[in-house]
């Protein structure tokens, strides 16, 4: 229970605001660092220096660890001041799919109108567990499609999709048909991990909105081990995060004492 001393100044969660430099090139560097040892696994595996089911499953290691990166970017990064890796979004996943600016975009609309049929990521989390999860699963695909819809093409659209088409078409050149093992494991690891953070914390008992969620302590240590605290505290606090995205993921569960829910209007 809050203090009245707390509950009286909620102004305090403000201490809990921002990054300093060193951990926004943290989370720049780690975004870089997972997409590129997504890569270098899998090439690895396919040249038989590694087996290759350890590259399908350490994808299920390296995407939540680079889709956290991502996500706090997005925060903390405007598509001017990221680095041109993360701008051009170049881990591909499908010929057509959307870059940093466009998926910044969304994030912040979705933050704006969460759960409601305004949120442009609203289509993640309807319905049931299966459509649900079916919809994550192919986001990219519809996010390209509802982005032409609402947005239209500029030449940052056209020179992004040039660039990530070129690396898919690449990929498929240079390893033909195990291509497969690349491109099955990273969607079901990228579906997977965005249906959780999409449908699962904004789903609770047949009601839409965000949430804290308490985990067992043996599966908290389990996140905290593979994902890192970030991503612990960035799905256990759900709730302080959307409304007040400028604290930094790992600050969020120092911040809940002080923490007041916005007055949606």
């Amino acid at each position: 229970m809050k203090s009245d001393v707390t509950a009286m100044n909620p102004v305090k969660i403000s201490a809990f605001y921002g990054m300093n430099d060193r951990e926004k090139i943290t989370i720049a560097r780690n975004y870089i660092l997972f997409e590129a040892l997504i890569y270098i696994h899998f090439i690895f595996a396919f040249f038989e220096y590694l087996p290759m089911w350890s590259f399908v499953i350490a994808v299920f290691v390296y995407i939540p660890r680079w889709m956290i990166s991502l996500h706090d970017a997005q925060h903390f990064y405007s598509p001017k001041t990221i680095n041109l890796i993360t701008r051009y979004n170049l881990l591909t996943l499908t010929p057509f799919q959307l870059g940093y600016r466009e998926m910044r975009d969304i994030h912040m609309r979705h933050h704006a109108h969460t759960a409601t049929p305004q949120d442009p990521e609203y289509y993640h989390i309807r319905g049931s567990y299966i459509s649900g999860y079916l919809n994550v699963m192919f986001s990219p695909e519809q996010s390209v499609y509802f982005w032409i819809r609402d947005k239209g093409i500029d030449t940052e659209l056209i020179i992004g999709m040039s660039i990530r088409l070129t690396i898919f078409f690449a990929m498929v050149l240079a390893f033909g048909w195990q291509s497969l093992w690349y491109f099955i494991p990273v969607r079901i690891a990228y579906g997977s991990c965005l249906f959780f953070f999409s449908y699962i914390l904004h789903r609770k008992q047949g009601a839409y909105g965000t949430f804290k969620i308490t985990y067992p302590v043996f599966f908290q240590n389990f996140l905290r081990f593979l994902y890192g605290e970030t991503l612990l505290q960035s799905v256990s606090e759900h709730d302080i995060h959307h409304d007040y995205p400028a604290i930094a993921g790992h600050r969020l569960t120092a911040a809940r004492p002080y923490y007041q829910p916005r007055v949606k209007s």
